[in-house]
C-alpha cells in the first residue's frame, strides 16, 4: 500500500508538473531569439516560469477577519509606481494581461507580434521595456544599452538604422520617444503607444 504524501511533496509536485506544461512554449519563444541568444533567453524565460509556479502553488496567506465574515489576502497584487499604477488604470490593462506579453521583473519579452520589420520590433520592443522601468522607478524611459540588449535576442537590431527607428516616432500625432541621457524618454502622449502595443499583442494571440 502506497503511503499517502504529505501536503509539502503534493505542492512540490504541482508546480513541477507546471513548468513541465509550460517547457514547449519556453523552447518556441527561445526560437524567435538570435541563435546565439537563445540559450540565455530559453534559460532567463525557464528562471522566470519556475519562480512564477512556486509562488502561485503556494497557498494562499490569510489573516483572521478583525469582525466577522471572510478572511482576506494579506498581499495584493505589486503596482509598483504610481505613475506605472495610474498608467494601467488610464488604458484599463491589467498584471495578468502584462504577464503575457512581457516579464515586468526580468525584462524579457514574451508577445510574438512585434511587428514585421525591425523598425516595428525596436520601437515595440522600447515601449515594452519603458513600461518595465516605469513599474521599477515611475519614469516611462528605456537605456541605449539595454534596448540593443533586448533587440538582439529578438533578432530586431540593425546596427546601421538603429536611431533612425527610433527617431521621430509619433502615435495619435505625439511624439513618441525623445533622446534622454545615453537612452530614451517616453512622452506622456506617447504613452497611448506602449498601451496599443500591449493590447495588439493580447489581440493577436486571441484573448479578449
Amino acid at each position: 500500500m502506497e503511503t499517502p504524501k504529505n501536503p509539502s511533496e503534493r505542492l512540490s509536485e504541482t508546480w513541477l508538473i507546471a513548468v513541465r506544461d509550460r517547457l514547449s512554449d519556453i523552447e518556441e519563444v527561445a526560437k524567435k531569439a538570435d541563435p546565439a541568444y537563445q540559450p540565455i533567453v530559453f534559460g532567463r524565460l525557464l528562471e522566470v516560469v519556475i519562480q512564477d509556479a512556486r509562488v502561485t502553488r503556494q497557498p494562499a496567506k490569510t489573516e483572521p477577519p478583525a469582525s466577522g465574515g471572510a478572511p482576506s489576502p494579506t498581499v495584493t497584487p505589486d503596482a509598483g509606481n504610481g505613475r506605472f499604477a495610474q498608467f494601467l488604470r488610464d488604458y484599463g490593462i491589467s498584471l495578468e494581461t502584462l504577464a503575457n506579453v512581457i516579464d515586468l521583473d526580468s525584462g524579457v519579452v514574451l508577445t510574438r507580434n512585434l511587428g514585421t520589420t525591425k523598425a516595428e520590433k525596436t520601437r515595440r520592443i522600447a515601449a515594452l521595456l519603458a513600461l518595465v522601468n516605469a513599474r521599477k522607478s515611475g519614469a516611462f524611459i528605456v537605456g541605449r544599452e539595454e534596448l540593443v540588449r533586448v533587440c538582439e535576442e529578438n533578432a530586431a537590431y540593425d546596427i546601421a538604422n538603429f536611431a533612425r527607428h527610433m527617431k521621430g516616432v509619433e502615435f495619435n500625432g505625439a511624439v513618441v520617444f525623445t533622446p534622454e541621457g545615453d537612452g530614451y524618454k517616453v512622452s506622456r502622449p506617447g504613452e497611448a503607444f506602449i498601451a496599443d502595443v500591449i493590447k495588439g499583442a493580447m489581440s493577436a494571440a486571441g484573448a479578449p
